[in-house]
Protein backbone atom coordinates (compact mmCIF):
# COMPACT_ATOMS: atom_id res chain seq x y z
CA UNK A 1 0.00 0.00 0.00
CA UNK A 2 1.43 3.61 -0.78
CA UNK A 3 2.23 5.48 2.22
CA UNK A 4 -0.43 8.09 1.22
CA UNK A 5 -2.81 5.88 1.13
CA UNK A 6 -2.88 5.11 4.76
CA UNK A 7 -3.71 8.78 5.61
CA UNK A 8 -6.75 9.48 3.25
CA UNK A 9 -8.08 5.91 4.57
CA UNK A 10 -7.88 7.73 7.87
CA UNK A 11 -9.31 10.85 6.05
CA UNK A 12 -12.66 8.97 4.83
CA UNK A 13 -13.19 6.64 8.50
CA UNK A 14 -13.18 10.11 10.26
CA UNK A 15 -15.14 11.95 7.63
CA UNK A 16 -17.67 8.34 7.78
CA UNK A 17 -17.86 8.55 11.19
CA UNK A 18 -18.69 12.64 11.22
CA UNK A 19 -20.88 12.62 8.97
CA UNK A 20 -23.19 9.59 10.03
CA UNK A 21 -23.11 11.59 13.46
CA UNK A 22 -24.20 14.63 11.99
CA UNK A 23 -27.01 12.88 9.94
CA UNK A 24 -28.62 11.26 12.87
CA UNK A 25 -30.65 14.99 12.07
CA UNK A 26 -31.45 17.11 9.86
CA UNK A 27 -30.97 19.88 12.14
CA UNK A 28 -28.32 21.75 13.57
CA UNK A 29 -27.68 21.62 17.76
CA UNK A 30 -27.28 25.92 18.23
CA UNK A 31 -29.00 29.07 16.75
CA UNK A 32 -25.55 30.50 15.33
CA UNK A 33 -25.84 27.51 12.90
CA UNK A 34 -29.23 29.14 11.90
CA UNK A 35 -27.30 32.43 11.36
CA UNK A 36 -24.78 31.24 9.20
CA UNK A 37 -27.84 28.99 7.42
CA UNK A 38 -29.24 32.47 6.64
CA UNK A 39 -26.43 33.97 4.95
CA UNK A 40 -25.56 31.29 2.63
CA UNK A 41 -29.08 31.21 1.44
CA UNK A 42 -28.95 34.84 0.98
CA UNK A 43 -25.49 34.55 -0.92
CA UNK A 44 -27.17 31.83 -2.85
CA UNK A 45 -30.47 34.05 -3.90
CA UNK A 46 -28.68 37.51 -4.25
CA UNK A 47 -24.89 36.77 -4.34
CA UNK A 48 -24.47 38.86 -0.94
CA UNK A 49 -24.62 38.68 2.61
CA UNK A 50 -27.11 40.23 4.72
CA UNK A 51 -25.01 43.32 6.51
CA UNK A 52 -28.49 45.21 6.90
CA UNK A 53 -30.62 43.09 8.97
CA UNK A 54 -34.43 44.26 9.39
CA UNK A 55 -35.76 41.31 11.47
CA UNK A 56 -32.89 40.58 14.18
CA UNK A 57 -33.24 42.88 16.96
CA UNK A 58 -36.15 44.03 15.04
CA UNK A 59 -33.04 46.00 12.83
CA UNK A 60 -29.54 46.13 12.88
CA UNK A 61 -26.47 46.12 11.10
CA UNK A 62 -23.90 43.23 11.23
CA UNK A 63 -20.11 42.75 10.70
CA UNK A 64 -18.45 39.84 10.09
CA UNK A 65 -16.10 38.61 7.32
CA UNK A 66 -17.80 36.41 4.32
CA UNK A 67 -15.41 34.25 2.84
CA UNK A 68 -16.81 31.03 4.65
CA UNK A 69 -20.51 31.64 3.84
CA UNK A 70 -19.07 32.06 0.12
CA UNK A 71 -17.52 28.83 0.08
CA UNK A 72 -20.66 26.84 1.47
CA UNK A 73 -22.87 29.00 -1.18
CA UNK A 74 -20.88 28.06 -3.86
CA UNK A 75 -21.23 24.28 -3.00
CA UNK A 76 -25.15 24.67 -2.39
CA UNK A 77 -25.61 25.81 -5.68
CA UNK A 78 -24.38 22.14 -6.87
CA UNK A 79 -25.54 20.28 -4.13
CA UNK A 80 -28.95 20.39 -2.09
CA UNK A 81 -28.48 23.21 0.81
CA UNK A 82 -29.27 20.54 3.53
CA UNK A 83 -26.25 18.36 2.18
CA UNK A 84 -24.11 21.51 1.83
CA UNK A 85 -23.75 22.46 5.12
CA UNK A 86 -23.46 19.58 6.65
CA UNK A 87 -20.92 17.87 4.58
CA UNK A 88 -18.65 21.08 3.64
CA UNK A 89 -17.57 21.72 7.23
CA UNK A 90 -17.01 17.96 8.15
CA UNK A 91 -14.72 17.78 5.26
CA UNK A 92 -12.93 21.05 6.31
CA UNK A 93 -12.65 19.86 9.72
CA UNK A 94 -10.89 16.53 8.36
CA UNK A 95 -8.43 18.25 6.34
CA UNK A 96 -6.61 19.10 9.10
CA UNK A 97 -6.13 15.24 9.54
CA UNK A 98 -4.10 15.65 5.91
CA UNK A 99 -2.32 19.43 7.44
CA UNK A 100 -1.08 17.61 10.55
CA UNK A 101 0.23 14.72 8.44
CA UNK A 102 2.57 17.20 6.68
CA UNK A 103 3.62 19.35 9.34
CA UNK A 104 4.23 15.88 11.37
CA UNK A 105 6.62 14.79 8.10
CA UNK A 106 8.43 18.12 7.97
CA UNK A 107 9.31 17.90 11.68
CA UNK A 108 10.25 14.04 11.93
CA UNK A 109 10.72 12.70 8.39
CA UNK A 110 8.91 9.55 9.61
CA UNK A 111 6.09 8.31 7.50
CA UNK A 112 4.74 6.09 10.82
CA UNK A 113 4.58 8.64 12.85
CA UNK A 114 2.84 11.02 10.73
CA UNK A 115 0.28 8.52 10.32
CA UNK A 116 0.45 8.47 14.35
CA UNK A 117 -0.46 12.31 14.42
CA UNK A 118 -2.68 12.04 11.77
CA UNK A 119 -5.03 9.39 13.66
CA UNK A 120 -4.83 11.35 16.69
CA UNK A 121 -5.58 14.52 14.74
CA UNK A 122 -8.97 12.73 13.58
CA UNK A 123 -10.04 11.77 16.71
CA UNK A 124 -9.13 14.60 19.15
CA UNK A 125 -12.58 14.70 21.76
CA UNK A 126 -12.27 18.53 21.39
CA UNK A 127 -13.29 18.47 17.91
CA UNK A 128 -16.72 16.87 18.58
CA UNK A 129 -17.67 19.00 21.02
CA UNK A 130 -19.44 20.91 18.46
CA UNK A 131 -20.15 18.18 15.46
CA UNK A 132 -23.82 19.11 14.71
CA UNK A 133 -22.73 23.10 13.78
CA UNK A 134 -22.51 25.46 10.62
CA UNK A 135 -19.16 27.19 11.96
CA UNK A 136 -17.05 29.46 10.67
CA UNK A 137 -14.19 27.73 12.54
CA UNK A 138 -14.49 24.56 10.15
CA UNK A 139 -12.59 26.34 7.78
CA UNK A 140 -10.60 29.11 9.96
CA UNK A 141 -8.90 26.52 12.16
CA UNK A 142 -7.82 24.04 9.05
CA UNK A 143 -6.06 27.14 7.20
CA UNK A 144 -4.43 28.50 10.34
CA UNK A 145 -2.64 25.73 11.08
CA UNK A 146 -1.83 25.40 6.79
CA UNK A 147 -0.70 28.55 6.97
CA UNK A 148 1.40 27.38 9.52
CA UNK A 149 3.02 24.52 7.05
CA UNK A 150 3.84 26.66 4.43
CA UNK A 151 5.52 29.34 6.47
CA UNK A 152 7.53 26.31 7.51
CA UNK A 153 8.18 25.52 4.01
CA UNK A 154 8.98 29.48 2.41
CA UNK A 155 12.70 28.70 2.64
CA UNK A 156 12.81 25.76 0.37
CA UNK A 157 10.74 26.91 -2.13
CA UNK A 158 9.65 30.26 -3.42
CA UNK A 159 6.26 28.80 -5.02
CA UNK A 160 5.45 28.16 -0.88
CA UNK A 161 5.26 32.07 -0.27
CA UNK A 162 2.89 32.35 -3.08
CA UNK A 163 0.56 30.12 -1.23
CA UNK A 164 1.11 31.43 2.30
CA UNK A 165 0.37 35.09 0.88
CA UNK A 166 -2.94 33.58 -0.82
CA UNK A 167 -3.54 31.24 2.12
CA UNK A 168 -3.10 34.72 4.71
CA UNK A 169 -5.74 36.51 2.28
CA UNK A 170 -8.38 34.19 2.57
CA UNK A 171 -7.82 33.48 6.20
CA UNK A 172 -8.45 37.10 6.35
CA UNK A 173 -11.56 37.37 4.53
CA UNK A 174 -12.75 34.59 6.81
CA UNK A 175 -12.77 35.64 10.34
CA UNK A 176 -11.05 37.72 12.82
CA UNK A 177 -8.67 34.96 14.10
CA UNK A 178 -5.70 35.96 11.55
CA UNK A 179 -4.42 37.48 14.51
CA UNK A 180 -3.80 34.88 15.88
CA UNK A 181 -0.91 33.47 13.55
CA UNK A 182 0.59 36.98 13.57
CA UNK A 183 0.93 37.23 17.32
CA UNK A 184 2.76 33.55 17.05
CA UNK A 185 4.96 34.70 14.47
CA UNK A 186 5.88 37.46 16.66
CA UNK A 187 6.54 35.31 19.29
CA UNK A 188 8.72 32.90 17.17
CA UNK A 189 10.74 35.52 16.42
CA UNK A 190 11.25 35.96 20.13
CA UNK A 191 12.43 32.71 20.06
CA UNK A 192 14.86 33.16 17.41
CA UNK A 193 16.20 36.30 19.17
CA UNK A 194 16.81 34.44 22.63
CA UNK A 195 18.34 31.05 21.47
CA UNK A 196 20.91 33.39 19.31
CA UNK A 197 19.87 32.30 15.80
CA UNK A 198 19.82 33.68 12.73
CA UNK A 199 16.97 35.70 11.25
CA UNK A 200 16.04 34.43 8.01
CA UNK A 201 15.45 37.53 5.90
CA UNK A 202 12.28 35.82 3.84
CA UNK A 203 10.60 34.98 6.95
CA UNK A 204 10.98 38.50 8.42
CA UNK A 205 9.97 40.20 5.37
CA UNK A 206 6.58 37.78 5.32
CA UNK A 207 5.73 38.53 9.13
CA UNK A 208 5.97 42.18 8.80
CA UNK A 209 4.46 42.31 5.54
CA UNK A 210 0.95 40.23 7.74
CA UNK A 211 1.65 42.20 10.03
CA UNK A 212 0.94 45.41 8.44
CA UNK A 213 -1.76 44.20 5.97
CA UNK A 214 -3.80 42.17 8.70
CA UNK A 215 -3.65 44.85 10.84
CA UNK A 216 -4.50 47.54 8.49
CA UNK A 217 -7.30 45.08 7.01
CA UNK A 218 -8.85 44.67 10.82
CA UNK A 219 -9.08 48.34 11.37
CA UNK A 220 -10.94 49.33 8.25
CA UNK A 221 -13.64 46.38 9.00
CA UNK A 222 -13.75 46.91 12.62
CA UNK A 223 -13.40 50.41 13.08
CA UNK A 224 -16.83 51.35 14.18
CA UNK A 225 -16.58 48.63 16.92
CA UNK A 226 -13.65 49.51 18.03
CA UNK A 227 -14.59 53.33 18.44
CA UNK A 228 -17.61 52.28 20.28
CA UNK A 229 -16.10 49.18 22.79
CA UNK A 230 -12.41 50.07 22.24
CA UNK A 231 -10.19 46.96 24.00
CA UNK A 232 -13.47 45.48 25.13
CA UNK A 233 -14.12 44.39 21.39
CA UNK A 234 -12.63 41.68 22.48
CA UNK A 235 -15.20 40.23 24.58
CA UNK A 236 -17.81 41.19 20.98
CA UNK A 237 -20.47 43.15 23.35
CA UNK A 238 -21.61 40.24 25.35
CA UNK A 239 -24.23 41.09 28.11
CA UNK A 240 -22.16 41.42 31.33
CA UNK A 241 -23.88 38.25 33.18
CA UNK A 242 -22.66 36.44 30.08
CA UNK A 243 -19.65 36.57 29.90
CA UNK A 244 -18.08 34.22 32.48
CA UNK A 245 -20.02 31.64 30.35
CA UNK A 246 -18.37 32.54 27.11
CA UNK A 247 -14.93 33.46 28.64
CA UNK A 248 -14.19 30.32 30.92
CA UNK A 249 -11.93 30.11 33.29
CA UNK A 250 -8.68 27.18 32.39
CA UNK A 251 -9.73 24.23 34.10
CA UNK A 252 -6.45 21.77 34.17
CA UNK A 253 -8.24 18.35 34.25
CA UNK A 254 -11.45 18.86 31.70
CA UNK A 255 -8.54 20.37 29.28
CA UNK A 256 -6.74 17.06 29.52
CA UNK A 257 -9.79 15.15 29.26
CA UNK A 258 -11.15 17.18 25.97
CA UNK A 259 -7.83 17.42 24.84
CA UNK A 260 -6.91 13.81 25.31
CA UNK A 261 -4.21 12.82 27.45
CA UNK A 262 -1.88 11.36 24.99
CA UNK A 263 -1.11 14.35 22.86
CA UNK A 264 -1.45 16.23 25.79
CA UNK A 265 1.57 14.80 28.27
CA UNK A 266 3.54 14.08 25.02
CA UNK A 267 3.15 17.61 23.98
CA UNK A 268 4.11 19.10 27.04
CA UNK A 269 7.07 16.89 27.13
CA UNK A 270 8.43 18.29 23.72
CA UNK A 271 7.77 22.27 25.01
CA UNK A 272 9.85 21.11 28.48
CA UNK A 273 12.74 19.11 26.23
CA UNK A 274 12.99 21.96 23.92
CA UNK A 275 12.80 25.28 25.91
CA UNK A 276 15.43 23.80 28.00
CA UNK A 277 17.75 21.51 26.47
CA UNK A 278 17.49 21.50 22.57
CA UNK A 279 17.09 23.72 19.44
CA UNK A 280 14.81 23.53 16.93
CA UNK A 281 12.97 26.04 14.68
CA UNK A 282 10.13 24.39 12.81
CA UNK A 283 9.22 23.20 17.31
CA UNK A 284 9.87 26.45 18.41
CA UNK A 285 7.44 27.95 15.76
CA UNK A 286 5.17 25.16 16.72
CA UNK A 287 5.72 26.54 20.47
CA UNK A 288 4.84 29.81 19.92
CA UNK A 289 1.67 29.11 18.52
CA UNK A 290 0.81 27.08 21.99
CA UNK A 291 2.19 30.00 24.26
CA UNK A 292 0.06 32.56 22.56
CA UNK A 293 -3.02 30.04 22.67
CA UNK A 294 -2.23 29.45 26.24
CA UNK A 295 -1.65 33.15 27.14
CA UNK A 296 -5.25 33.65 25.57
CA UNK A 297 -7.25 31.54 27.04
CA UNK A 298 -5.18 32.05 30.77
CA UNK A 299 -6.08 35.78 30.48
CA UNK A 300 -10.00 35.27 28.81
CA UNK A 301 -9.39 37.00 25.72
CA UNK A 302 -10.29 33.85 23.50
CA UNK A 303 -13.37 31.62 24.17
CA UNK A 304 -12.26 28.59 25.72
CA UNK A 305 -13.87 25.94 23.81
CA UNK A 306 -12.26 27.60 20.31
CA UNK A 307 -9.09 28.00 22.27
CA UNK A 308 -8.83 24.34 23.63
CA UNK A 309 -9.01 23.21 19.57
CA UNK A 310 -6.07 24.77 18.40
CA UNK A 311 -4.47 24.15 21.74
CA UNK A 312 -5.29 20.21 20.98
CA UNK A 313 -3.84 20.64 17.76
CA UNK A 314 -0.82 22.02 18.65
CA UNK A 315 0.10 19.05 21.14
CA UNK A 316 -0.66 16.74 18.52
CA UNK A 317 1.48 18.32 15.97
CA UNK A 318 4.06 18.33 19.34
CA UNK A 319 3.99 14.99 20.41
CA UNK A 320 5.16 13.78 17.10
CA UNK A 321 8.71 14.61 18.48
CA UNK A 322 7.95 13.01 21.27
CA UNK A 323 6.79 9.69 19.70
CA UNK A 324 10.69 9.96 17.65
CA UNK A 325 12.55 10.21 20.27
CA UNK A 326 10.22 7.30 22.52
CA UNK A 327 10.96 4.90 19.45
CA UNK A 328 14.84 6.04 19.45
CA UNK A 329 14.72 5.02 22.90
CA UNK A 330 13.07 1.53 22.18
CA UNK A 331 15.31 0.88 19.52
CA UNK A 332 18.37 1.05 22.11
CA UNK A 333 16.43 -1.08 24.94
CA UNK A 334 15.39 -5.06 24.99
CA UNK A 335 11.62 -3.94 24.92
CA UNK A 336 12.35 -3.63 20.67
CA UNK A 337 10.45 -7.39 21.24
CA UNK A 338 7.92 -6.36 22.83
CA UNK A 339 7.27 -4.04 20.24
CA UNK A 340 3.44 -5.54 19.08
CA UNK A 341 2.22 -5.83 22.31
CA UNK A 342 3.66 -2.06 23.01
CA UNK A 343 1.88 -0.60 20.13
CA UNK A 344 -1.26 -3.29 21.35
CA UNK A 345 -1.02 -0.71 24.85
CA UNK A 346 -0.83 2.51 22.83
CA UNK A 347 -4.25 1.31 20.90
CA UNK A 348 -6.28 0.55 23.65
CA UNK A 349 -5.26 3.98 25.68
CA UNK A 350 -6.33 5.62 22.03
CA UNK A 351 -9.49 4.44 22.21
CA UNK A 352 -10.26 4.82 25.66
CA UNK A 353 -8.95 8.32 25.94
CA UNK A 354 -9.59 10.03 22.86
CA UNK A 355 -12.03 8.00 20.34
CA UNK A 356 -14.73 6.70 22.81
CA UNK A 357 -14.92 10.60 24.27
CA UNK A 358 -14.94 11.97 20.71
CA UNK A 359 -18.10 9.70 20.22
CA UNK A 360 -19.83 10.11 23.42
CA UNK A 361 -18.98 14.82 22.60
CA UNK A 362 -20.63 13.69 19.47
CA UNK A 363 -23.21 12.09 20.83
CA UNK A 364 -24.23 14.55 23.25
CA UNK A 365 -23.94 16.90 20.90
CA UNK A 366 -26.27 15.49 18.48
CA UNK A 367 -28.60 15.04 20.91
CA UNK A 368 -29.20 18.89 22.12
CA UNK A 369 -29.90 19.42 18.30
CA UNK A 370 -33.16 21.32 17.63
CA UNK A 371 -35.72 18.62 17.27
CA UNK A 372 -38.27 18.98 14.59
CA UNK A 373 -41.04 19.74 16.83
CA UNK A 374 -39.46 22.60 17.64
CA UNK A 375 -38.53 23.73 14.10
CA UNK A 376 -42.57 22.60 13.43
CA UNK A 377 -43.30 25.35 15.54
CA UNK A 378 -41.07 27.89 14.33
CA UNK A 379 -42.66 26.72 10.50
CA UNK A 380 -45.83 27.73 12.18
CA UNK A 381 -44.81 31.10 13.28
CA UNK A 382 -44.00 31.42 9.40
CA UNK A 383 -46.91 30.67 7.80
CA UNK A 384 -49.74 31.64 10.55
CA UNK A 385 -48.69 35.24 11.69
CA UNK A 386 -48.08 38.69 9.71
CA UNK A 387 -44.71 39.32 8.33
CA UNK A 388 -44.04 42.64 10.55
CA UNK A 389 -44.47 40.32 14.03
CA UNK A 390 -41.90 40.37 16.92
CA UNK A 391 -41.80 37.06 18.72
CA UNK A 392 -39.88 36.51 22.19
CA UNK A 393 -37.78 33.88 22.21
CA UNK A 394 -34.37 33.18 24.40
CA UNK A 395 -31.30 34.07 22.65
CA UNK A 396 -30.32 30.77 21.93
CA UNK A 397 -33.76 30.75 19.59
CA UNK A 398 -33.53 34.25 17.90
CA UNK A 399 -31.45 33.32 14.98
CA UNK A 400 -34.22 30.58 14.58
CA UNK A 401 -37.15 33.05 14.46
CA UNK A 402 -35.37 35.43 11.94
CA UNK A 403 -33.50 32.09 10.11
CA UNK A 404 -37.01 29.95 9.71
CA UNK A 405 -39.72 32.12 11.03
CA UNK A 406 -38.24 35.06 9.12
CA UNK A 407 -39.91 37.03 11.90
CA UNK A 408 -38.52 39.57 13.71
CA UNK A 409 -37.05 38.41 17.46
CA UNK A 410 -36.31 40.90 20.39
CA UNK A 411 -32.68 39.28 21.01
CA UNK A 412 -29.97 36.64 19.34
CA UNK A 413 -26.73 35.44 20.24
CA UNK A 414 -25.14 37.97 17.80
CA UNK A 415 -24.60 40.85 20.45
CA UNK A 416 -22.00 43.02 18.26
CA UNK A 417 -22.66 46.84 17.40
CA UNK A 418 -25.98 45.83 19.43
CA UNK A 419 -26.86 48.65 21.83
CA UNK A 420 -27.96 48.76 25.02
CA UNK A 421 -26.75 44.60 25.18
CA UNK A 422 -26.82 44.42 29.04
CA UNK A 423 -30.57 46.00 29.20
CA UNK A 424 -32.21 43.45 26.30
CA UNK A 425 -30.43 40.74 27.93
CA UNK A 426 -32.22 42.23 31.46
CA UNK A 427 -35.53 43.21 30.13
CA UNK A 428 -35.46 39.36 28.02
CA UNK A 429 -35.00 37.15 31.36
CA UNK A 430 -37.49 39.74 33.25
CA UNK A 431 -40.31 38.99 30.05
CA UNK A 432 -39.97 35.53 31.07
CA UNK A 433 -40.22 35.34 35.08
CA UNK A 434 -42.07 38.47 36.21
CA UNK A 435 -44.92 37.72 38.23
CA UNK A 436 -46.12 41.21 37.62
CA UNK A 437 -48.80 41.37 34.57
CA UNK A 438 -48.13 44.87 34.37
CA UNK A 439 -44.81 45.15 34.23
CA UNK A 440 -44.23 42.36 31.97
CA UNK A 441 -47.10 44.24 29.61
CA UNK A 442 -44.89 47.45 29.74
CA UNK A 443 -41.68 45.31 28.34
CA UNK A 444 -43.84 43.81 26.01
CA UNK A 445 -45.05 47.18 24.47
CA UNK A 446 -41.42 48.54 25.10
CA UNK A 447 -40.62 46.12 22.22
CA UNK A 448 -43.18 45.73 20.59
CA UNK A 449 -43.66 42.05 20.87
CA UNK A 450 -46.69 40.44 18.77
CA UNK A 451 -46.40 36.62 20.23
CA UNK A 452 -44.42 35.02 22.99
CA UNK A 453 -42.52 31.62 22.12
CA UNK A 454 -42.47 29.71 25.17
CA UNK A 455 -39.92 26.12 24.90
CA UNK A 456 -38.46 23.53 27.14
CA UNK A 457 -35.19 25.52 26.47
CA UNK A 458 -36.78 28.74 28.10
CA UNK A 459 -38.03 26.46 30.62
CA UNK A 460 -34.62 25.22 31.36
CA UNK A 461 -32.55 28.75 31.05
CA UNK A 462 -34.94 30.40 33.42
CA UNK A 463 -35.97 28.10 35.66
CA UNK A 464 -39.41 27.90 35.22
CA UNK A 465 -42.70 25.75 34.31
CA UNK A 466 -44.81 28.31 33.10
CA UNK A 467 -44.52 31.57 32.85
CA UNK A 468 -46.31 33.65 35.78
CA UNK A 469 -48.45 36.21 34.55
CA UNK A 470 -50.21 34.67 31.86
CA UNK A 471 -54.21 35.67 31.64
CA UNK A 472 -56.89 35.31 29.29
CA UNK A 473 -57.78 38.49 29.39
CA UNK A 474 -54.09 39.66 27.87
CA UNK A 475 -52.78 36.34 25.81
CA UNK A 476 -54.26 34.03 23.82
CA UNK A 477 -52.63 30.40 23.15
CA UNK A 478 -52.05 30.03 19.75
CA UNK A 479 -49.93 27.13 19.34
CA UNK A 480 -49.69 24.32 21.85
CA UNK A 481 -47.80 21.25 21.31
CA UNK A 482 -43.68 21.32 22.65
CA UNK A 483 -43.49 24.54 22.56
CA UNK A 484 -46.36 26.72 23.07
CA UNK A 485 -46.44 30.14 21.45
CA UNK A 486 -49.24 32.97 22.85
CA UNK A 487 -50.20 36.65 21.29
CA UNK A 488 -50.19 39.59 23.31
CA UNK A 489 -53.53 41.40 23.19
CA UNK A 490 -52.89 44.14 25.48
CA UNK A 491 -51.27 47.25 25.54
CA UNK A 492 -50.55 49.70 28.42
CA UNK A 493 -50.79 53.22 27.50
CA UNK A 494 -48.98 55.81 29.42
CA UNK A 495 -50.82 59.08 30.93
CA UNK A 496 -50.14 62.08 28.98
CA UNK A 497 -48.78 64.44 31.26
CA UNK A 498 -49.48 68.33 31.23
Amino acid sequence: MRKQTKVWIIFAFALFIRLYLCFQTPHFSDGTSYFNQRQIESIKSTGIPIYSDPLSYSGRFYIFLPFFHYLVAFFALILPLGLAVKLVPNILFCALILINYKIAQKITKKHNISLVVALISAFLPVLYKDLNTLSVYSLVVPLTFALLYYFMKITQDKKYILNFLILLIILAASHQLIILPLLSFLVYLFFVWLEGLRYRRIELELITFSCFFILWLIFIIFKNAFLAYGPNLIHQNIPSVLISKYFLEFNLLDSIFTIGIVPFCAGIYVIYRHLLREKNRDIYLIISFAITIFSLIWLRLIRMQIGLVYFSIILTLLSAKAFEQLSVYFNKTKFTKYKKWINLVLILVFIITAFVPSILYAASNVSDSFTQEEIEAFNWIKNNTPQDSVVLATPKEGHLITGIAKRKNVIDENFLLQPDINQIYSDTNSMYTTIFQTEAIRLLNKYEVDYILFSQRAKAQYDINKIQYLGERCFTQRYNKTIIIYSVDCTIKEANEN
